[in-house]
């Protein structure tokens, strides 16, 4: 009997929610919702085309070496622990992007919001400044200069239930406060109509009782 040999590659793909997964899901809450304030003038194919764009971007950006991109992002007014961490962060995401790419994977479908914080900012950067991003078929710049900040904001957001893990019961819970909420609006609406109903009741019997005294 043979047993199976943990792969400790395995380990460090090990995401609880993929980039691929959180940003479907940020799509589709704004489509639910009506696209909401931010996209109330919106189509939702647009909408569509921004989580195409960035899933494409993501998949397709190169990791600098570490050498290569402490030569292009030096410490300058950072604090030195700060430096280190943030260089030390960009390494052990290199490796863990390597360890990707030698398997042929989709980044997007593998990795998840550590490894999205190191390389977003020159995502976006690539994504705002590519000219096939403002054709007549993309998204206006408006439109994707809103959905990248949102997505922006829900990266950087440490509660963010995009990447938490539970968007589904999230929803749920959601759908039920609601479904709460309309029912007691409901209930509300029908205690004010009855109160309304006994007060013309009585003033009824008011009006009933004055004119059967004056004939």
């Amino acid at each position: 009997m043979t047993t199976k040999k943990n792969n400790a590659d395995d380990d460090v793909l090990a995401i609880p929610v993929t980039i691929s997964q959180a940003t479907k899901d940020i799509v589709s809450y704004y489509l639910a919702h009506e696209m909401a304030s931010e996209f109330s003038e919106v189509q939702g194919t647009d909408l569509l085309l921004c989580g195409k764009i960035v899933l494409k971007a993501i998949n397709s950006y190169q990791m600098k070496d570490p050498i290569a991109w402490q030569e292009e992002n030096p410490q300058e007014d950072q604090l030195a622990s700060e430096y280190i961490q943030r260089l030390s962060d960009y390494k052990s995401q290199y490796n863990i992007w390597s360890i990707v790419k030698k398997r042929g994977g989709k980044v997007t479908q593998l990795l998840g919001r550590n490894f999205l914080k190191v390389i977003f900012e020159e995502v976006e950067d690539e994504i705002l400044n590519n000219e096939q991003n403002q054709t007549q078929s993309s998204p206006s710049i408006k439109t994707l200069d809103q959905f990248l900040v949102i997505f922006r904001e829900e990266l950087s957001k440490p509660d963010s239930f995009f990447w938490s893990g539970n968007f589904v019961e999230h929803m749920k819970q959601r759908t039920q406060e609601r479904v709460q909420k309309a029912k007691e609006r409901v209930e509300q609406q029908q205690e004010e109509e009855g109160s309304s109903g006994q007060q013309r009741s009585v003033q009824e019997k008011l009006t009933q009782y004055f004119l059967q005294s004056s004939s």
